[in-house]
């Protein structure tokens, strides 16, 4: 299958979403080797779930279709320019390739502006709409240091190494 044909499905997917009011137009598809491993679409209405977009949702599945944490030999097709969570997210999935139909400056004109949430993330703590502060809690680090130690693969995965 070619890029064009990937991206055909995804919105597909995303027509589905519209129309069945499951949730916002935005379809996903994840592929390796020629092959869709994974597809989706917004699902934030039906789960009542505001982090439930297409590609969080997709990457799930492909990661649990594949038993794995990474995608790196994975591309992922979706409908919209990824928001700076689902950015995140195929980040830490580390994704090979991301392949978008519609730029985010262009949702933004139907609705889907999501610039706020790029704005705020660049602000100093202090300075963010949600405040956020540091709680010191030495156990807290001692149990993280503890997982380290013992879940290799994991940490590996999340450190680059």
């Amino acid at each position: 299958m070619k890029h064009k044909t990937y991206m055909k499905r995804a919105m597909k997917l995303s027509v589905l979403a519209q129309t069945s009011g499951k949730g916002l137009p935005v379809g996903c598809v994840i592929a390796r080797n020629g092959l869709i491993v994974a597809e989706g679409h917004n699902e934030v209405l039906t789960q009542q779930n505001p982090t439930a977009h297409a590609e969080i949702v997709v990457i799930g599945r492909a990661c649990k279709t594949l038993q794995r944490l990474s995608l790196e030999d994975c591309v992922l097709y979706t409908t919209v320019e990824p928001c700076p969570m689902c950015m995140s997210a195929i980040y830490w999935a580390n994704v090979k390739e991301v392949y978008y139909a519609i730029p985010g400056m262009q949702a933004a004109a139907v609705g889907f502006d999501d610039s706020f949430i790029l704005q705020e993330l660049f602000k100093e703590r202090d300075q963010q709409a949600i405040p956020v502060k540091y709680q010191p809690l030495d156990e807290a680090f001692d149990v993280l240091r503890a997982w380290q130690d013992t879940d290799k693969e994991i940490t590996q995965h999340w450190s680059g190494s």
